[in-house]
């Protein structure tokens, strides 16, 4: 039995997608990522998935547990080490950059990562829970103490929706802190 599902889409038309096949009989599972263009599928590979691509065709992905950039051809571009056990980089943005979350074996949260031309800036640390998407500008969307935030250029802003919430995190709405799920620190 197989199933599929399209993960991201960019603005030529390329869809990042999974596949993955059960076996009746064990109940194990095997994943394989593919690029859809044109009209034809291509397997980048198996055992990885794919979570997000940029406008050149690059994707943001696993392979064998460590966070990966493929190429549109399904090569490894790129192997993002974060140090952990479990790398997920869930956003890639058209600079190549990648954003995501490190997972311990057993698959609980360990921190969140930027991936910025070859570097690895820890963001659990600075209080960036969870990580959404990145842009062009290398800017982070994710979540902070459960409430929107933006990562940018060592600072943590929080979206905020009113007047006192802003008194409360500061005029700007900048803040900084440690995260008890840091490895970095």
């Amino acid at each position: 039995h197989t199933e599929s599902y399209a993960v991201a889409i960019n603005a030529k038309g390329q869809i990042a997608a999974n596949a993955y096949t059960v076996d009746p009989d064990s109940g194990s599972y095997t994943i394989r990522p593919f690029l859809w263009q044109a009209g034809r599928s291509t397997v980048l590979r198996t055992d990885a998935a794919v979570y997000d691509i940029n406008f050149s065709g690059l994707m943001s992905g696993i392979w064998e547990g460590r966070g990966v950039i493929f190429k549109p051809n399904g090569a490894v571009m790129t192997i993002i080490n974060t140090g952990q056990p479990n790398t997920e980089p869930f956003a890639i943005n058209n600079r190549g950059n990648a954003a995501g979350r490190t997972i311990d074996y057993d698959l609980s949260p360990i921190s969140t990562f930027l991936y910025k031309g070859g570097a690895v800036t820890d963001l659990g640390s600075r209080g960036v829970e969870t990580v959404n998407n990145i842009n062009d500008l290398d800017q982070v969307a994710g979540q902070c103490r459960g409430k929107a935030c933006i990562y940018q250029n060592g600072r943590v802003r929080v979206l905020t929706t009113g007047r006192s919430e802003e008194r409360r995190v500061g005029k700007e709405g900048d803040w900084q802190c440690r995260s008890r799920w840091s490895p970095y620190h």
